[in-house]
């Protein structure tokens, strides 16, 4: 009888199937444990989050008072005591006159002074972090770089440490003819807030015309190891083939490089090794808006493509969230059917760029926040409704909150606790994290936080939580390709100990070596990569530990890829026969046994399967062989007694994908 007449079998079950299927909804939708909430009634809007190393927090607010009361711009600091929310102080300072352009202003954080930077004005306030106290305003008179009304989605602020300078990417009207509008970058210095230098990006370049409803849109520079300002500005009419520009520019404000492109690039960020990437626009918006993920050498050309996508859904241009980069990874925003909003991660490797996972969005969802990492490899990311908290190596979600609606900016404490602004700016949370803070990456950070990105010197940089033992390690290669020698350094690790370190390297994942580790004991470890038959990836870690006993540990992945050609077995014959001097044969007395050995290289290629074995070729009388039942690298021959010289010959064969190779013995008998 078939299943489906059993109605009374189904109608039992049915209830037991429904259970099962709300247990495992249920088990997969995990809350995250929430701290605090911080949600005043009068709904005031917070920006730019920052956190120092000792757990307080910093936002811009924006009162919202009933009318006809004006608007008020302050500051809100505030500790994180006990698990629970405490005022540190609250500080008016500008009164806005019914405006809430001010609103985007962004904080940086500098020793003990923060400044809020505004781009609606150009104006800058200095404030002491520990009370609260004005220092300064300076009106830096570039109040006249705005392109429209609508420009006010971010600052194009940006600051370096090393020079104690603020630098700003804006358009400023054409000394011959106002109405044009130039790509320019203004350098102001940080102590005294007095402008540098003021130079165009492109002498006969322009960003727009005022009041134009098009224009070009600058980003914030992302400043590189060598001091040099990476800039981009996209083209805002969408109804028109794309068009943008990048520059380049040495931190005295001389121009460099710039290229023109057809296609609207949004927010830069640096690589570990200087490369610059970003996401653009590459059709016209109606059309189903195409974006390509590039990679630019910082002398701007060529570009390279890494991964296209296209979407069907709302495009939030031009708060496109910007790529981040952690550890040998980069995730940034991408759709995984063209209805729906997506992030991807990008393993970044020189010889190939392959996607390790997707984490797609439900229909009508997108994404609101720069994603953040932890260093315990956490990321987490807001959208407009969902704060979603995703492990970074599988891709696979650990906890989702839809409580807090639109979520716009994220931070991570020195002990893991993750801070958002959420509610839709009107609310502040605490939730628990990791346990571990952001991750050290060179852009692991956020969009519109000017004190907590990769554009400037960070909170974590400023006052580095130094551990009282830690792991270092720097390895010469992150990916190989054949065979390839690796060394791998520790001289980076320390400890707050009196006295020096005892080091341990070990392998501790990928196919198994076939030589040992050279200095696994010493700060500096060399190891013997061998050909691989397909990609594989090996781990090595790096114990140490100090006169108190403390010990701490740390891991290096490197890549390995088949090299362009595999090669046959390499190998040397031995025997224990005694070598003819200017000869390559061997001699014994006959009567004798006589041992054979291959030794097969350890660097043959792992994972290539391959036969091998010790043969006869003697013509006429044969000598025998006995083999070992363990291994078949080595054999016994019998070499019989002989009335006159007599030559008995062996062979050792060898055999994988990429072909044979052999080696003969000659061994000579005497009576």
């Amino acid at each position: 009888m078939h299943l489906f007449t059993k109605k009374n079998s189904i109608a039992r079950l049915l209830p037991l199937a429904i259970g099962l299927i709300a247990l495992s909804n249920l088990a997969c939708a995990v809350e995250p444990n929430v701290i605090w909430e911080h949600k005043p009634d009068n709904r005031p809007q917070f920006y730019s989050l920052l956190v120092d190393t000792q757990g307080d927090l910093y936002a811009r607010l924006l009162s919202n008072p009933i009318p006809p009361a004006a608007p008020v711009n302050g500051v809100l600091a505030f500790r994180n005591v006990n698990n629970a929310f405490q005022e540190k102080w609250l500080k008016q300072y500008v009164e806005l006159e019914g405006s809430k352009k001010a609103a985007y202003f962004n904080l940086l954080l500098n020793g003990d002074t923060l400044v809020a930077t505004s781009q609606d004005n150009g104006n800058l306030l200095f404030v002491e972090r520990d009370k609260g106290t004005l220092l300064k305003t300076v009106d830096t008179g570039l109040s006249d770089h705005r392109l429209s009304e609508r420009d006010v989605a971010a600052s194009q602020w940006s600051f370096s440490k090393p020079d104690e300078m603020l630098y700003f990417n804006g358009c400023f009207a054409d000394s011959a003819d106002p109405k044009l509008l130039r790509p320019t970058l203004v350098g102001v210095g940080f102590d005294d807030s007095e402008i540098k230098w003021k130079k165009p990006l492109a002498k006969y370049r322009r960003c727009g015309e005022w009041g134009a409803s098009s224009y070009f849109r600058p980003f914030p520079s992302t400043i590189d190891s060598h001091g040099v300002l990476h800039m981009t500005q996209r083209g805002t009419d969408t109804s028109k083939v794309p068009q943008g520009y990048i520059y380049s520019a040495e931190s005295n404000g001389d121009a460099l490089a710039s290229a023109t492109f057809s296609l609207a690039p949004h927010q830069p960020v640096m690589g570990y090794d200087g490369t610059l990437y970003f996401l653009a626009s590459t059709n016209r918006a109606q059309e189903g808006t195409d974006y390509t993920l590039y990679a630019s050498d910082t002398d701007q050309q060529p570009l390279r493509s890494l991964h296209t996508f296209q979407i069907n859904a709302p495009v939030t241009d031009p708060m496109l969230p910007e790529p981040i980069i952690s550890g040998s990874a980069i995730y940034f925003v991408d759709s995984a059917d063209k209805k729906s909003w997506a992030i991807t991660k990008l393993i970044l490797d020189p010889l190939e760029t392959s996607p390790a996972w997707t984490f797609t969005l439900p229909e009508g969802d997108s994404i609101t926040s720069t994603p953040a990492i932890s260093a315990a490899g956490t990321l987490y990311m807001g959208t407009e409704k969902t704060l979603y908290a995703i492990d970074s190596k599988t891709g696979l979600e650990k906890w989702s909150t839809n409580k807090y609606g639109v979520t716009r900016q994220l931070s991570i404490g020195l002990n893991g606790t993750l801070y958002a602004i959420a509610c839709g700016n009107s609310c502040i949370v605490a939730i628990e994290g990791d346990g571990t803070p952001l991750s050290n990456g060179p852009w692991p950070k956020f969009r519109g936080d000017l004190g907590n990105t990769g554009q400037v010197s960070s909170n974590t940089e400023e006052y580095p939580a130094k551990l009282p033992i830690e792991a270092k390690i720097f390895a010469s290669h992150a990916t190989v390709k054949g065979l390839q020698t690796l060394t791998l350094d520790g001289s980076g690790s320390y400890s707050d100990a009196v006295g020096g370190l005892k080091y341990g390297w070990r392998q501790t994942k990928g196919p198994l070596l076939k030589t040992p580790i050279i200095g696994a004991s010493h700060t500096r470890a060399m190891i013997e990569i061998p050909p691989v038959s397909r990609t594989a990836i090996f781990s090595f870690t790096l114990e140490v530990s100090d006169r108190d006993h403390r010990k701490a540990s740390s891991a290096v992945e490197v890549i390995a890829h088949p090299a362009a050609e595999l090669t046959p077995p390499k190998f040397d014959v031995f025997t224990s026969a005694r070598k003819l001097a200017d000869s390559e044969d061997y001699i014994v007395v006959g009567g004798k046994r006589v041992r054979l050995t291959a030794h097969l290289s350890p660097l043959n290629t792992l994972g290539d399967p391959m036969t091998y074995r010790w043969i006869e070729i003697t013509k006429g009388y044969k000598a025998g062989l006995a083999r070992d039942r363990l291994r078949d690298d080595e054999v016994r021959a019998t070499i019989p007694r002989v009335n006159a010289d007599t030559t008995f010959t062996f062979e050792f064969v060898a055999t994988n994908s990429a072909g044979t190779n052999r080696k003969i013995v000659n061994i000579r008998a005497t009576p």
